[in-house]
């Protein structure tokens, strides 16, 4: 979504991101927003109206693509955040980012928002360089659903976070792969090339939104 944090910076620099999606086969994208997070440069409360304005335009110009609102929440422990708005809409599916460099308590975060029922998404799991292979089986085995990004797969990411990512993807661990997609140079969308890459070894969930309730 453009000119909410550090991904696209104009309409059309995202409507040519989701040209490139669509070029790549993909017809329908949860756009996800940076929520408590550094780079956010919008308030939460502004992202709804703001994705129905962006959400008008595509429509407008690229008919074909359908567009859900998310959002990418950062974990703050000393924040008592409100989770529900920031779910895929009309579902309980809640994207969650952790510190990369702080060693957060992952696994009990998780279950804990299982428990208040919600089904968490675990973002780019193959940054958390402290969980270990046991702690990702366990999250994965409490029901939290977990993700990598395409540009880990591909190695756009560095050796460290390709070895992990795929590393989950072999023990059966990963059930999406996300483009992750900020721009149309550096980190453009490679949703397509990733899953080409891993196809013998991966089974990719699909996500079921309620489409007729809210598009």
């Amino acid at each position: 979504m453009p000119n909410v944090d550090d991904g696209a910076k104009s309409y059309e620099e995202a409507l040519e991101m989701l040209k490139m999606e669509l070029a790549g086969g993909v017809k329908r994208v949860v756009l996800t927003p940076h929520v408590q997070n550094r780079v956010q440069k919008v308030s939460s409360h502004e992202l709804e109206r703001l994705f129905n304005d962006f959400k008008a335009y595509v429509s407008k110009h690229l008919p074909e693509m359908k567009l859900y609102l998310g959002a990418e929440v950062k974990y703050d422990e000393f924040k008592d955040t409100d989770y529900d708005r920031y779910t895929i809409k009309g579902t309980n599916y809640l994207l969650i980012e952790f510190s990369q460099t702080k060693e957060e308590n992952i696994v009990d975060v998780l279950y804990n928002l299982i428990s208040k029922g919600y089904q968490p998404i675990l973002a780019h799991v193959e940054r958390y360089t402290y969980l270990s292979v046991d702690q990702v089986k366990r999250i994965k085995s409490d029901g939290s659903w977990i993700q990598v990004n395409s540009g880990a797969v591909l190695g756009k990411d560095g050796f460290k976070y390709k070895h992990l990512a795929m590393k989950y993807i072999k023990l059966g661990l990963i059930d999406f792969i996300a483009s992750d997609a900020h721009d149309i140079i550096k980190r453009t969308p490679s949703l397509q090339q990733a899953i080409k890459k891993v196809s013998k070894k991966f089974k990719m969930r699909e996500i079921e939104i309620w489409v007729n309730t809210w598009l």
